[in-house]
């Protein structure tokens, strides 16, 4: 097995789509990513965990993604704005 990696990145959502669990297009300094939500994916605002109904385009966020054999699942999600 390869190993576990984890990165932060910083960015702005542009689109989230509409599926469960909910993917998401981001805008970050290296161009457009696409990232996919998981059912443990921990959402936070403000340091307080929220609903992730609360994620909408144009915020600015952090994601934590840990890549396991290749696939990149999302750890937490901390939103920044609004």
């Amino acid at each position: 097995a390869m190993p576990e990696d984890f990165i932060s990145i910083d960015a702005i959502v542009k689109h989230v789509m509409e599926s469960w669990p909910l993917q998401l297009s981001l805008q970050t300094s290296a161009g457009e990513e696409q990232v996919a939500l998981a059912e443990q994916t921990v959402i936070k605002r403000a340091g307080v965990r929220v609903d992730p109904g609360m994620i909408q385009p144009g915020q600015q966020v952090r994601v934590t993604m840990r890549t396991t054999d290749g696939y990149r699942i999302v750890i937490e999600l901390e939103i920044f704005n609004k």
